[in-house]
């Protein structure tokens, strides 16, 4: 060993002893190991590289894949609509100034036809609503609303241990600035799923009943039919200064997530 740089140089074979000897080998024995530690490193990174690749193609193919079975599925489980064709009877004997008339009346039994087969008595309005919902053994806060009507709203969350028939008492929020038009109300459980549960209105008070029709009439795209939807389907009863609402049991309405 170089007293002055610390450089390990070679020693004269006269000069060596058996503890030399060993070093010397051990040093030669550690270089090898570095050497096909560092091959061994390289290697299996290489293999890495290359798995996280045929995984990620697999996987990606693997999605693909399943799209499109789930596609399939719901194309062959999609249901047909029924759709019947506007015809005009008789169409040689119609006069050109007539044909007018006869389209609208078309449109308008076409609209009948149609108002027969909507089921639901309240139009779902998507705002941008938040539910604080308390059940008393157990609260829920800023939950989102997916969709809200006269009748109830459907809010989006885990509530896995909330049943149908479930009481409790929700605050609606558009934002912590509109404080002024905040919805309180007592509602019941319709159904639920994985990703939320339905709710229908039971009662609440004039003020909050007033604050619910503000807020759809000003989502609605046409609050004509809000307005007509309230006048035609909505029973209320006045009890001290709750409004009690008696809206057509909306459970039983099992074709879509909320209330009517």
């Amino acid at each position: 060993m170089d007293a002055n740089n610390g450089i390990l140089c070679p020693i004269p074979e006269d000069e060596r002893t058996p503890f030399v000897d060993v070093l010397l080998k051990f040093i030669d024995w550690q270089k090898v190991r570095i050497e096909n530690a560092e091959e061994e490193n390289k290697r299996l990174k290489k293999e890495i590289v290359e798995l996280k690749k045929k995984g990620i193609d697999e996987r990606d193919k693997r999605s693909v894949s399943e799209d499109n079975r789930i596609k399939r599925i719901e194309k062959v489980q999609a249901p047909k609509k029924n759709i019947t064709p506007l015809k005009i009877q008789q169409q040689d004997a119609v006069k050109p100034e007539d044909i007018q008339q006869l389209l609208v009346k078309n449109i308008q039994q076409l609209l009948v036809n149609i108002g027969h087969k909507n089921k639901r008595q309240f139009t779902r309005l998507q705002v941008c609503l938040d539910a604080d919902l308390d059940f008393g053994s157990q609260r829920y806060y800023r939950h989102l609303v997916e969709d809200i009507s006269l009748g109830g709203f459907y809010v989006k969350g885990r509530f896995d241990q909330r049943r149908p028939g479930d009481i409790c008492t929700i605050c609606l929020n558009q934002s912590e600035v509109d404080g002024d038009l905040e919805i309180h109300a007592t509602c019941s459980v319709i159904r639920g799923s994985a990703n939320g549960m339905a709710l229908e209105f039971l009662s609440m008070k004039l003020d909050d009943f007033c604050h619910l029709q503000t807020v759809l009439l000003y989502e609605a795209d046409d609050p004509f039919v809000l307005g007509t939807e309230f006048v035609n389907h909505m029973n209320l009863e006045l009890e001290n200064d709750l409004i009690l609402c008696h809206t057509f049991h909306f459970h039983q309405d099992t074709e879509g997530r909320g209330p009517a």
